[in-house]
């Protein structure tokens, strides 16, 4: 009898956990597919946040909020290597990085004012535009930044326009 309890048991476990592995596969699935899809990763982050904050069952929201750090990690992962091929001199890979952070409408200003400064170094002045303006059309927090960024703009399409 006891035996029968125990694999009832036993049973019960096993199947949470493949309740739980389903419920993370599902929703892992359905990252891969909005990724694949075009979905930048910050915009699928606040999605993740939403459906967190909107969820009552525990385990469906440790799957997103497990989901969201996933590419939370992604994203500041990439600045942290940026800074550091930066430090190493291998500019162009911290550029992929930084731009890619920017394509996913990284929330923060680190890729956009990193990449600033080394286009800036380089006389890239169509880059900085389109950085600058990234960063406004992205909805940043720092008022200050987008109006030292809308200034840049103003002077470099005149400076652009001149050499024209």
């Amino acid at each position: 009898m006891q035996e029968t309890i125990g694999s009832k048991t036993e049973t019960k476990k096993v199947s949470n956990e493949v309740k739980k592995n389903d419920i993370k596969i599902n929703v892992s699935e359905w990252v891969k597919a909005k990724k694949a899809s075009g979905v930048p990763l910050m915009d699928l982050w606040r999605e993740l946040n939403e459906k967190l904050s909107q969820c009552a069952e525990l385990k469906l929201m440790k799957a997103y909020m497990e989901a969201a750090d996933k590419i939370e990690d992604t994203v500041v992962s990439r600045n942290l290597k940026g800074k550091e091929y930066e430090r190493e001199g291998e500019e162009g890979k911290a550029i992929r990085l930084y731009e890619s952070n920017i394509k996913d409408k990284f929330d923060g200003s680190h890729p956009y004012e990193r990449l600033r400064v080394i286009y800036t170094r380089h006389k890239r002045y169509e880059d900085i535009i389109r950085v600058c303006q990234s960063y406004i059309e992205n909805g940043q927090h720092d008022p200050q930044l987008k109006a030292k960024y809308v200034e840049l703009i103003i002077k470099l399409k005149e400076k652009i326009d001149k050499n024209k």
